[in-house]
């Protein structure tokens, strides 16, 4: 018997086979045990229950009898997992036939399929459609509560980026079709938040790009692997040929995608360089134009993006293989891919990096102005920035470089640093007090009177060994990658075949984790600067008295700002519009926030569902608590980017913005946000709940030399604010001391 939905659960995600010897005659009518195979949408085996079969039935001519089975046979599976997909996908097709969820009884005799009957299972009716959801990967480019104009423009990115995505991978046209109607329900908005729907990425990743085979295999071989994208997580892991020609094939796309790279990057790069000087000049027609032509370079090339993320992690898979099985065979060197990739010249972050020391230690030999910095309004720091040429040119360089690309600028209701600076100004003036009072000798007293809420011991402890040898100046992160290469060197100088593959894919990760930033960036330049021609729109949508503030653009989506110019509004009430989404997203913002991961039965935003884990949410397959009793404290495990062990107080980040860090703290977030890197100068740590050694986040703060744990499952729940705990980022552990 088989049902092509699991009725008992209300999964219509779900398909039963009960599988026994002989006639079903005990199977259906419930007098035998029979085996339990449970399929998910891609036919996959998620359970096999075995159960012991001791009879048969037979016929003998005349009559049906019940037979005993043989010994050897009565507890091994009726079917093979080979067997029970092949029934899936014809159950399935079944399905589609009929239109609705088939009870089907079914036979199988020397390898051929014989269908006895097949009918509409008579509980359909209660059966509702069970969703997925989860935000892995998304809530740190987008964390927190996001407006429709940003929700509007990632979702249609998304869904015209992973179709050109497959187009470039080759899929084949009876796939491109089979997806079309899901492309734009990937992603789903649950109470102002971002989530993927898991279940339509399920069908979306049928097809299985040449990359997949290698990253499944890599994943499954690794003792230290890190977090899949949402849709390779679960794939069934490849055999050594099929990781072969999915490297051959990979190689392939390799090559096509460096060229699709570059052309890219100029692309969005050229298109950022056509803003006019100021937008507000421009009419609302012409604003409509640029909003939608801006659109059009992101949608087109979006697909790059995507694609370079997956060919990052790849490699970086391939380097953390490659570390375990060849440099740190025993495990003492659990972050050594990672410190392999600290203080890159080549990668935007490190450059940065750099440029935001410098200024540091040009402020901190000004005790005006950094305590102008630390304590001001942005306005009084840069009026008493501007009384020092030099610095304010110097200052000058950097916005203009960094100021429209941070990770701020993914979310489109939120301004650029270039829009309001404060949050850097706060950032430099954290570090040049650090870098000021890392002096040895009686210099530090020179600025006593700049600080005195801050007694000497924790100056003293602010300024310790590590965080001293990174706010002078020293290659801390130089040194920590000249020392992991030094070990491979050592450890594979009479390998000389594993040496050459080693360096090739150590460069390969280096090369992709450089790419990826420039196209980030180039992203958010141009995301600075559709934002910019939106409040101009607002400005004359606000002249027309169509909203109250330009401001309230934001709360509109781009093909209703742009309809109203055009006259293809559904709605032309904004105001009333704006104000009743105005009211919605303070009820978010509010509310706690629904779950990392959660299930939806029936309509998603049924005023009764609840945006909880559940327990038939599918966990363990997205990860699981990870801490474990060690000596008097819980111990918490993840993957360091930074390494380090120090002590420190937790504090919990909320919202950067709200945060002044004290020396010694160590700050502990649910995953990443943008504004945190303006608290890095000023903390001793990091600790991340979600997120993985690739994220932005984690880059700036290994570029910053600050020690960082991420990946720390149940973080937020085990430790709380004001906890003093012993962080060791080098073994990737957590420890809470009182």
């Amino acid at each position: 018997i088989a049902f092509t939905a699991d009725p008992i659960k209300n999964r219509v995600d779900r398909q039963l086979i009960a599988a026994a010897y002989g006639l079903g005659l005990g199977v259906a009518s419930g007098e035998m045990d029979a085996d339990l195979i449970t399929l998910g949408p891609l036919e996959e085996v998620l359970d096999y229950n075995v159960a012991h079969k001791g009879t048969a039935h037979h016929c003998n001519g005349q009559e049906v009898v019940a037979c005993p089975v043989e010994a050897s046979l009565a507890d091994r599976p009726a079917l093979s997992q080979k067997q029970a997909r092949y029934l899936g996908r014809v159950f399935k097709r079944i399905e589609a036939h009929f239109g609705t969820p088939q009870d089907i009884e079914w036979a199988l005799k020397d390898g051929t399929l014989y269908i006895l009957q097949s009918r509409p299972i008579t509980a359909f009716d209660k059966v509702k459609t069970v969703t997925f959801w989860h935000n892995e990967g998304v809530d740190e480019m987008w964390p927190g509560v996001i407006g429709p104009a940003t929700f509007d423009l990632i979702r249609r990115a998304y869904a015209i980026g992973y179709d050109r995505f497959f187009r470039f991978c080759g899929a084949s046209p009876a796939h491109l079709e089979a997806i079309a109607p899901i492309r734009g329900k990937l992603l789903g908005l649950i109470q102002g938040r971002l989530y993927w729907n898991q279940s339509h990425l399920d069908v979306l990743w049928q097809y299985r790009p040449p990359f997949t085979a290698i990253q499944s295999w890599l994943h499954a071989h690794s003792q230290h692997p890190h977090h899949q994208h949402p849709g390779v997580a679960g794939q069934p892991v490849p055999s050594m040929v099929g990781f072969c020609a999915g490297l051959l094939n990979g190689f392939q796309l390799l090559h096509r995608l460096k060229g699709a790279c570059t052309q890219t990057f100029h692309a969005l790069s050229q298109k950022s360089r056509t803003m006019p000087p100021n937008p507000n000049r421009l009419n609302a027609h012409q604003l409509a134009f640029n909003i939608e032509s801006t659109m059009d370079c992101l949608f087109h090339h979006w697909h790059v993006s995507i694609m370079v993320n997956y060919t990052t992690s790849i490699w970086f898979d391939a380097l953390q293989w490659a570390c375990s099985r060849w440099v740190d065979t025993e495990g003492a060197k659990p972050n050594l891919a990672s410190d392999l990739l600290c203080a890159n010249p080549q990668r935007p972050s490190h450059q940065q990096t750099r440029a935001l020391q410098a200024l540091a230690q040009t402020v901190s030999t000004m005790p005006k102005v950094m305590a102008a910095f630390r304590h001001k309004s942005g306005k009084t720091a840069m009026a008493a920035m501007y009384e020092h040429p030099a610095l304010a040119q110097q200052f000058e360089r950097y916005m203009h470089q960094y100021g429209t690309c941070g990770d701020d600028s993914y979310i489109i209701e939120r301004g650029s640093l270039a829009e309001d600076p404060t949050p850097l100004l706060r950032s430099i003036g954290e570090w040049a007090f650090t870098m000021a009072w890392s002096k040895v000798g009686d210099d530090a007293h020179a600025h006593t009177d700049t600080e005195p809420d801050r007694g000497m011991a924790e100056l003293a402890e602010k300024a310790g060994a590590d965080m001293g040898a990174a706010v002078l100046g020293l290659p801390k992160g130089v040194q920590i990658r000249q020392e992991a290469e030094a070990t491979v060197q050592w450890k594979l100088q009479h390998k000389p075949i594993e040496q050459w593959l080693f360096q090739t894919i150590l460069g390969q990760a280096r090369y992709w984790l450089s790419q990826k930033e420039h196209l980030h960036r180039a992203n958010a330049r141009l995301l600075t600067q559709l934002r910019w021609y939106a409040l101009a729109l607002g400005y004359h949508l606000q002249q027309a008295d169509a909203l109250v503030y330009a401001e309230d653009v934001m709360m509109l989506t781009f093909p209703e700002m742009i309809g109203y110019v055009h006259g293809t509004a559904v709605d032309t009430a904004l105001k009333q519009l704006v104000r009743q989404r105005n009211n919605a997203y303070k009820s978010y913002e509010r509310a706690p926030a629904p779950d990392p991961m959660f299930e939806t039965a029936g309509m998603v935003y049924d005023p009764e569902q609840q945006y909880t884990m559940s327990p038939m949410t599918p966990v363990a397959a997205y990860g699981h608590c990870q801490g474990e009793e060690e000596g008097d404290g819980l111990a918490l495990t993840g993957q360091g980017c930074f390494p380090g062990k120090l002590e420190g107080t937790i504090r919990i980040v909320d919202n950067p913005n709200d945060l002044r860090p004290e020396p010694g703290d160590i700050l502990l977030v649910r995953q990443g946000h943008p504004g945190l890197i303006h608290l890095f100068p000023a903390a001793s740590g990091l600790i991340m709940e979600y997120g993985s050694p690739l994220s932005h986040v984690s880059i700036l703060a290994r570029e910053l030399e600050l020690p960082t744990l991420v990946g720390v499952k149940h973080a937020t729940q085990a430790l709380h604010d004001g906890d003093r705990v012993e962080l060791d980022s080098h073994r990737g552990t957590v420890r809470r001391l009182d």
